[in-house]
């Protein structure tokens, strides 16, 4: 692959790396035969954890976080700090 597709491409719905032999993660084992079994084990766990969870990725509700507006109305937003009126966040 091109180092741009690496970089810029859309990822594929499934990643497994052994990080030990391949710590920047180049070569995608998770489609290979012999990696099967652990790809669908670790997609077993991780639906299971989601449903526990309540995640809404799960149930094909995953959009809402694209809909969640960022810190519009809180003083420390850009939006205020473009107004002129920022302060820093109180904790």
């Amino acid at each position: 692959k091109p180092l741009s597709a690496l970089a810029f491409g859309k990822r594929p719905a499934e990643e497994l790396y052994d990080v030990t032999c391949d710590p920047y993660c180049l070569t995608n084992l998770a489609y290979l035969p012999e990696f099967a079994g652990t790809r669908d084990e670790l997609r077993h766990e991780l639906e299971q954890v989601l449903t526990e969870t309540g995640d809404p990725r799960i149930g094909g509700r995953g959009n809402v976080f694209e809909t969640y507006e960022y810190i519009v109305d809180a003083p420390h937003s850009w939006a205020h700090y473009l107004k002129g009126d920022w302060k820093p966040q109180e904790y």
